[in-house]
């Protein structure tokens, strides 16, 4: 069939809407970018903010399964193991739905709610559950700020929960999630 002018400038648009398309869906799955002072590795909390003789045992960035803006944590010592996970999504529905699905982490058939209160942080959504986990007990703490959820599991290896070091933690935690939605 020969080739006309009109058959080549339609052939040059649709490969250009193709074009066009595409870009918009690349940018639309493209990871939303945090401010600044929202950067998922700052608002993990560092070794100079744990109990002393903490060490990292690993980074994950980005967190298992989970958006490229997100980043996970350990550190341990022989009493204590500490995780934290952040995850911040452009939009507070997708946090929303994150904070749904680590909140399962804080239920089951032998968790129950700490023998403390967490009260006067400034979380959009808290919620802490306590059980056993491996080796010993274990409280998981899932807060959402804005578009930014954490959470955290406190283990202690062979012993008891200790409430003032879960609520230390998460008062750490707090002031940097709360430093990233107020715009500080």
């Amino acid at each position: 069939m020969p080739t006309t002018t009109s058959s080549i400038n339609k052939r040059e648009v649709d490969w250009g809407l193709g074009l066009a398309l595409g870009g918009l869906l690349l940018a639309s799955c493209a990871p939303p970018t945090p401010p600044p002072q929202c950067t998922v590795s700052g608002l993990l909390l560092k070794l100079s903010e744990l109990p002393s003789g903490m060490e990292v045992d690993f980074v994950n960035s980005p967190a298992v399964d989970s958006t490229p803006n997100s980043e996970t944590r350990v550190y341990s010592m022989s009493t204590l193991r500490f995780s934290q996970s952040v995850y911040w999504y452009s939009e507070i529905d997708f946090a929303e739905r994150k904070y749904e699905e680590v909140y399962q982490w804080t239920t089951g058939p032998h968790w129950e709610r700490p023998p403390f209160e967490l009260t006067g942080f400034a979380a959009d959504k808290l919620d802490v559950g306590c059980g056993p986990i491996n080796d010993g007990v274990s409280c998981v703490v899932v807060v959402r700020y804005g578009s930014a959820v954490s959470m955290a599991i406190i283990q202690f290896p062979g012993g008891n929960v200790k409430s003032e070091t879960v609520i230390d933690l998460v008062g750490a935690m707090d002031e940097k999630l709360t430093k990233c939605v107020s715009g500080e």
